[in-house]
């Protein structure tokens, strides 16, 4: 006969000392909302069309705007003034175009509508922009008035 050691045998946890276990374990983190590009996710962030998360930055003059538009910036407006709950238009490669020549956007309505323009960034390293224009804000003919 051999004369090995014995391996002494370990005790399985049970069923209730398992659960009890994970119970007492860190919580795993969720995964987050689901987004959706060109809209507002749950924690008022911007997604842009290429899925890119956009902060707002401030409110931007009409001459600020058009210098970041001429410089490449994506352009979108909301019609409703909330600031940011509403799904803004995105304008296309033809309508960016026709801004070219459409002069200033403008904020000065005579409705009682707010108006404003603000300006998004995000992406990598923040090389992407958004000029959001919100309520009443017009620019020419490719974004009248609304209400």
């Amino acid at each position: 006969m051999c004369d090995a050691q014995q391996v002494p045998k370990t005790r399985r946890p049970s069923l209730a000392e398992i659960a009890a276990e994970l119970r007492a374990a860190p919580k795993r983190e969720t995964a987050p909302d689901p987004v959706t590009p060109g809209r507002f996710d749950r924690g008022g962030h911007l997604i842009d069309l290429q899925g890119n998360v956009l902060r707002r930055e401030g409110k931007l003059t009409a001459q600020e705007a058009v210098a970041l538009m001429r410089s490449g910036a994506a352009v979108a407006y909301e019609g409703c003034g909330c600031g940011g709950g509403c799904d803004p238009a995105w304008l296309d490669e033809a309508e960016l175009a026709a801004l070219a020549t459409a002069g200033n956007p403008r904020t000065d309505t005579r409705s009682s509508q707010p108006a404003w323009i603000d300006l998004w960034t995000g992406g990598f390293n923040d090389t992407v922009s958004l000029v959001l224009l919100n309520g009443e804000a017009t620019w020419g003919r490719v974004i009248p008035r609304r209400h």
